[in-house]
Order: structure tokens, then sequence, then C-alpha cells
């Protein structure tokens, strides 16, 4: 690829934020990369970074550049995969922009699949917030997107979705862990770790305890979910999340899943998402249908369980 190697070095001090750290990361020297970066600016008539105490900061032109030479970058990993796959090699590399909960569950699943099934595929996994995720898309940093509750526009398209239902969990010595169901009424009086505003799960628990006219003032709270699980399981907490998130430590006997009623709390609701103008190469099609499967048998669970809960 012509100027493959600029292309990397400037998303490399992009993202590093510091032409030293990205040196470092790519084994150069930093003034070989500075000289390149000097001599592009003056070619270009625009300064692409800004040059601040303690680090660089992209300014808008910069930011204009950084977006195509990620895409660009992209591309060509993507036409070097189907070239690949035209020698009948069978490799691939694919990207997945998801949150901590949804790595912990699902991706272990999909990445044991391609070490049996398609061992020369390449998965990537940035774990990141709704908002970076959605981000990561739009500029073509991430292939798919793997997430609760995120907000669709026209430059994003849905491949399979559920909706996840969002119960109490505890310990298993907890006071509540041996019913078989709880209410919201349930937990006043316990001490609670809830999931903060800022997650929508959060959101959509706060909601569920105001229309319940709980009150939650003087409670911890955290945007972790693995903070969450541990205050549970550690410190007795009593705290709220969807089945998925939960499923890994209630099989392992170390947290109970406590089902509430339909309507108490809004459920999760599970994504899998592409950008519109994104096309994926046959491997990372199969990748996306195997995730599809994925949440369709977790549809199916869902559905048998709430039958035979009657």
């Amino acid at each position: 690829m012509l100027h493959a190697r600029m292309l990397h070095y400037l998303n490399e001090v992009a993202t590093v934020g510091s032409i030293r750290g990205a040196a470092e990361r790519l084994g150069i020297a930093a003034s070989s990369i500075n000289r390149q970066i000097i001599a592009l600016e003056e070619e270009l008539g625009a300064q692409l970074f800004e040059r601040m105490p303690r680090r660089l900061r992209l300014t808008a032109a910069g930011e204009a550049l950084i977006l195509h030479i990620r895409r660009t970058l992209r591309d060509y990993e993507r036409l070097e995969n189907q070239l690949q796959e035209m020698k009948g090699l069978r490799r691939g590399a694919i990207s997945v922009a998801t949150m901590s909960g949804v790595a912990a569950t699902l991706i272990p699943q999909l990445a044991a699949w391609l070490k049996e099934n398609q061992p020369h595929v390449k998965l990537g996994v940035q774990v990141l917030s709704r908002d970076a995720i959605l981000a990561a898309l739009k500029a073509g940093e991430a292939d798919i997107g793997l997430a609760y509750n995120l907000e669709l526009d026209a430059t994003l398209r849905l491949l399979a979705d559920m909706r996840l239902p969002v119960g109490v969990v505890v310990s298993p010595s907890h006071p509540l862990a041996g019913r078989s169901a709880i209410t919201l009424g349930d937990c006043v009086g316990q001490r609670m770790f809830l999931p903060d505003r800022s997650t929508a799960l959060g959101r959509a628990v706060a909601a569920g305890l105001e229309r319940a006219s709980i009150g939650f003032d003087m409670v911890s709270e955290t945007n972790s979910t693995e903070l969450l699980k541990l205050a549970a399981i550690e410190e007795g907490a009593l705290t709220f999340l969807n089945r998925l998130d939960a499923s890994l430590d209630v099989a392992a006997g170390r947290l109970v899943y406590l089902p509430l009623p339909q309507g108490a709390v809004d459920p999760s609701h599970l994504m899998l998402v592409q950008r519109q103008s994104g096309k994926l190469d046959p491997t990372q099609s199969l990748v996306v249908d195997r995730l599809a499967g994925m949440i369709a048998a977790l549809k199916a669970q869902e559905r048998a369980r709430r039958q035979a809960e009657g």
C-alpha cells in the first residue's frame, strides 16, 4: 500500500497522543516520525497536531485526516483478507466494539467457536462505553458493535437483538437468596449497590424504584458491572443485573438471580449493529451469523423459561 508506513505512524501518534510514545510502540526513532509529520503538514499546508505541554492533540484538519487514514487502513486490511481467501487460505479479521458485561459472556463463546471452526480469523475486541462504541462504528474503527441499548440512527443497521430481563442479584448467603422470585418492595431496607445513571441499566433501575416509590438516595453506585457483582459476592449487597450479565457467576454458584415481575424494571436491549455503509467480507459475515445465532439461542432460552414459569 502506498505510504502505508506513514499512515501507521500518524495513526499511532493520534492514538497514543505522543510522538515519543508512538515511537516506542513502533520501535523506531521519534525524530523520524516527527520529521515526517512536519513534512506532511508543510505539504498539506495545514497543522495536524496541536503541540501541548505533555501531549499532542489533533486539530480539525488532523481529525479529518485521521478519519480518512483509519478507513484506508481498514479497507486495505479487508482487501488483504479477500486476497488471502482467494488463495484458499481462509484468513480474515473482525473488530468488535462491546461492553464489559457482554465481553465477559458472549465474546469468550465466540472466541472458542472461532478457534474450533475458523482458526485463522483474528478477533479484535474493544471494551468501550456505549457512546464510544457508536463513535468507533461510525469512524470505521470497529466492524460491528455488540452492546445494550444503543441509540440507532440512519448510519447504523440493526443485525440482531433481544431483550433481557433485569432481576435482583445477591450472594447465596443473602437473606433473600432463597426466594424463587422477588418484588421491588422486598428490596426496602436492604443494602443496595446500584448501577449508576450514566448507564442504561442504571436509568432503568432508578425509574423502576421511583415508580415503586422506593427511596434510594443513600446507596452506593458504579458504572462497573464487575464491581456490582463483587459487592454482592464479597459485601453482601443487593444489586440489579440483567440475566446474561449475571449468568457466569450464577452458574458458578457465586450469585443468585431473582426474577422481578414483568414491568418492574425495563429490560436490557442487547443489540448487534453494523455501520450502514460498512461492507463485511465473507469471513466477517460468518462471525456475524454466529453472533446472531447466539442471540437467537438466548431468545429461545428466555422464551422457554417464561413458559416454564407460567
